[in-house]
Formats: C-alpha cells, sequence, structure tokens
C-alpha cells in the first residue's frame, strides 16, 4: 500500500567533516554565476540513481549542514517508486511504508557504493536514523469490469467536484492560491485523473492504463503483462500523499512506525473520507414536509428559498443584522453558521453547496464501498511477480549482494 516514499537518510550526530571524508560519501556541487561570470550561488547537484534491479530511475540529493560548507555532509534526502525501482511494475501492489523505506536505504547505499563510498561508510547509514519526508499510500478497488471500474471513478469524481469545489460565491475561500479549485481533472474521457489538492493532503484517482509513454514497467513475461493489466484496468487506484509535517505531527515520520500497523493506514485513507464528509449523511433528495417541520420559521424559510436555487448567504433573513462595518460581516456570518449548522444537523442539506449540485453529485452509493479495505490481497498466483510481502524481501536482498559485490571489487 505505498506507491511512492521520500525519505531523508541522515549522519550519526556530532560526526565533523574531516570524518565524513575518510568514508568518501559522494555528492555533486554546482554553481550558478552572473553575467559576469561571477558565482552567485552554489548548490549540491540533485543526481539520478538508477536502480540495479530494474533501471528505473529516482533522484538523490545530498544534504549540507549549511550552506557555506557544502563539503560537510548532513545525510541525503531521496524520492523513490519503490515497486518501480525494487520490482519493475506497480500495476498491482501489497508492501508496506517499513518494506518501502528498507528498500529505498538499500538503494542509496549501492549508489553510494557505486560512487566509492566505503563500507564503514555505508554501516552509518542506518533506518533509525531515516525520516519519512513524503508517503503515498495507494489504496485499490478491484471491481468486475472496467466499466464498472470506470463508473465508481465518475461516482468519486463527481463527490469530490460537489464537496470541494462547488461553494457559494461569496464563500470562494476554497480556491488555492493560484484559483484553481481544490478538486480538478486531467485527461480525456475514460482516461481522465482525478486529483485533489489540500493543504494537509493530495490525492489521485485513476485507472492504469497499459503502454502509456514515459511509464516505467518491465514484466517477465507477456503472460504476466496481459495478466496484469487486465486486471489493472478494472482496478481502481485511490493515491494519497502526505508530507513531512503531517507525518512529525502523527508521529508517522518514522519507518518503524508503519511497521504491523494497518492504523496508520486507516488514518491516512481517513482524510480522504474527511474531506469528502461521508460522515454527515448528506442528502440528495429533498426532505418531506415532516423533516421541514422540524425547523424554526424562519430556517424553514431559507431552507425553500436555497431549493430553488437562491443564494442563503445572500437572504434577507441573514443579512438582517445590526451594526456596521466588520462588526455588521461577522453578525451576518455568526447568524449564517447558526443557521447553516441547523438545517444541516436536521436534514441533512448544506446551505453552502448549491441544491442543483448536492442533489445531482452526492450519491448516497460512495459509502457502499469507499471504505477502508486493510491490506489488498491478491490471488496467490501474483504474488511473486507483484510488489507484495513475498516479492519485496528477495529484492532487497538481492539489492545488497549487488552492493556486496561492488565493495568486493575495490577490496
Amino acid at each position: 500500500m505505498v506507491d511512492t516514499i521520500g525519505i531523508r537518510a541522515a549522519f550519526p550526530e556530532g560526526m565533523s567533516a574531516e570524518e565524513q571524508s575518510q568514508y568518501g560519501f559522494p555528492y555533486t556541487i554546482n554553481q550558478k554565476t552572473n553575467e559576469q561570470g561571477e558565482i552567485t550561488h552554489r548548490f549540491l547537484e540533485e543526481e539520478t540513481l538508477v536502480s540495479p534491479l530494474t533501471g528505473a530511475k529516482c533522484k538523490v540529493r545530498a544534504l549540507a549542514h549549511t550552506p557555506v560548507a557544502l563539503d560537510w555532509l548532513s545525510g541525503y534526502e531521496l524520492k523513490v517508486n519503490p515497486p518501480a525501482c525494487l520490482i519493475g511494475r506497480n500495476y498491482l501492489l501489497v508492501n508496506g511504508v517499513y518494506q518501502a523505506a528498507r528498500g529505498t536505504l538499500e538503494l542509496l547505499k549501492h549508489h553510494a557504493a557505486s560512487r566509492g563510498c566505503s563500507a564503514e561508510g555505508l554501516e552509518l547509514l542506518q533506518l533509525q536514523n531515516t525520516k519519512l519526508t513524503s508517503v503515498t499510500n495507494c489504496f485499490l478497488f478491484e471491481f468486475d469490469t472496467p466499466e464498472e471500474a470506470l463508473a465508481k471513478k465518475q461516482e468519486l469524481r463527481d463527490y469530490l467536484e460537489g464537496i470541494l469545489n462547488h461553494v457559494l460565491p461569496s464563500d470562494s475561500t476554497r480556491k488555492n492560491k493560484k484559483g484553481r479549485k481544490p478538486c480538478f481533472s486531467v485527461g480525456a474521457d475514460d482516461s481522465v485523473s482525478v486529483y485533489v489538492r489540500l493543504r494537509h493532503m493530495s490525492v489521485i484517482a485513476y485507472i492504469k492504463e497499459p503502454d502509456v509513454p514515459g511509464a516505467f514497467a518491465v514484466f517477465p513475461s507477456d503472460e504476466v503483462k496481459a495478466q496484469l493489466e487486465e486486471r489493472a484496468q478494472r482496478t481502481l487506484r485511490v493515491e494519497i500523499t502526505v508530507h513531512e509535517k503531517w507525518l512529525r505531527d502523527n508521529d508517522l515520520d518514522s519507518p518503524e512506525a508503519w511497521c504491523d500497523n494497518p492504523a496508520a493506514y486507516e488514518k491516512v485513507f481517513g482524510l480522504l473520507l474527511e474531506a469528502l464528509r461521508l460522515d454527515e449523511n448528506l442528502r440528495c433528495r429533498a426532505p418531506s414536509e415532516a423533516v421541514m417541520a422540524k425547523l424554526p420559521a424562519d430556517q424553514q424559510t431559507i431552507l425553500s428559498d436555497h431549493l430553488k436555487g437562491k443564494n442563503a448567504r445572500c437572504h434577507e433573513l441573514v443579512l438582517n443584522c445590526q451594526g456596521y462595518g466588520k462588526a455588521l460581516t461577522d453578525a451576518r456570518n455568526k447568524r449564517f453558521s447558526a443557521f447553516k449548522c441547523q438545517i444541516l444537523e436536521t436534514t441533512g442539506i448544506d446551505i453552502t453547496i448549491p441544491w442543483e449540485i448536492q442533489s445531482t453529485k452526492l450519491s448516497p452509493r460512495l459509502r457502499d464501498w469507499l471504505k477502508f479495505r486493510r491490506e489488498y490481497e491478491p490471488d496467490e498466483s501474483l504474488t511473486e511477480v507483484i510488489y507484495s510481502r513475498t516479492s519485496v524481501p528477495p529484492a532487497i536482498r538481492r539489492l545488497q549482494e549487488k552492493t556486496a559485490e561492488i565493495l568486493a571489487q575495490r577490496a
């Protein structure tokens, strides 16, 4: 359940630049110059790391203690797609964050060894000194047919757009700084990918297509390729990315915190459920007279006009407050908030979302299938050819063996 991972592998504290230099840790310093040829900026160059197992590529950067002492390193930072780098494909995947971090650290060690780092230096790169800078958990929802998977993707897309994008004009603060709405889509027709960008997380929902230009995938045989592609085309992938601050605030920034901890994955998945507000039971049918009667008369009037398409924020029952300037604005916001909360609690209708949107885009069926399903369980015949608990430990051992071969050649 991890598609991409970012780590920061730190050296032990207290190691001086002189001590560090004896281990041969690799790094590349680059610089920028102005039109007169004067150096304006020196920096540690990002380098390409190539997996010796699959040929997949990722980026690694050495980190310095200070900007003025670039040759005094504090560690490395890299972002890796472990399924691609360790197994060669990520059509289906099982393994968790802890094993992904192990594999990523071994990729770093192999890269460092190939650039001249000593065995003693590699020993200083330890998992307990590694922090997670980002984690992308991939949740798979497999259906009977590709058509059903496409329909579920559209259902999720409609719900996300309805909840996150369609707010009343005077409540437009949900746009980000560039003006893009939190939920947007890229692509056309069946190939569309649904994106969500929020402060604490990001989401991508899509169906993996075969033979996408630029996408990395290698297969042990045509038969395996056909089998995985068929399964992938009826599987909706929901990838949720959390970043360093969230990981740190939730005590999940160390690889060990994810080891045998399904609650960590459920917590990440819960961020999507929270954004969708599925626990609020938002309704898509107009309330009955009996339900309307539970509201005070003024709220019945506001809700009735809302159902007819009127902006509740501009309703006279909201605007008719005492005061001037900021005091008047605060009074109106307070009254509107009180109306909103009571109407939502009683009827399941959010008067900040146009009724035309809530009644057509918020499918009540979404909560029937969009649930945390713990760990993906593939067919037994697939465990050796996908990123799984079966295939990853041997891949890590092969990677360690290749690193040992490099060191032995220099001995």
